[in-house]
């Protein structure tokens, strides 16, 4: 980090891609020292995958946003509003969520198929 002048490195929101060995370079007016090396491992966290079609599950695995899968068919019925920086992957399933206005599609991949048109059944 070139030009840094803190005491301290701070990732936020570290990344894989933030992996590394770290060490710093202090100098001062009386020369330079070298710290040892401090070893940076970012492990990301496990797939969360909803396997079971309940509100209880699908709100388990949202606690962290991100992806999450859900791997079952059925209503998922809603007690409170989905996380923001939650993306819900149900690819391969239908699945209806339901809750009084609870959820609000902000993106829906191109590769959906449209809910079927009911017919007039008068």
């Amino acid at each position: 980090m070139p030009g840094a002048n803190s005491s301290s490195l701070v990732f936020t929101n570290a990344q894989v891609a933030d992996a590394a060995s770290y060490d710093v370079l202090v100098t001062n007016i009386n020369g330079s020292l070298t710290s040892t090396v401090a070893v940076l491992a970012v492990t990301p966290l496990p797939p969360r995958v909803v396997t079971n079609c309940s509100g209880a599950d699908l709100y388990s695995a949202m606690v962290r946003g991100g992806t999450v899968t859900i791997a079952c068919d059925g209503t998922i019925g809603l007690t409170a509003p989905i996380a923001y920086d939650t993306v819900l992957d149900a690819s391969g399933h239908s699945v209806t969520l339901s809750g009084e206005g609870r959820w609000r599609v902000f993106y829906v991949a191109t590769n959906q198929e449209p809910y079927p048109h009911q017919p007039d059944r008068r």
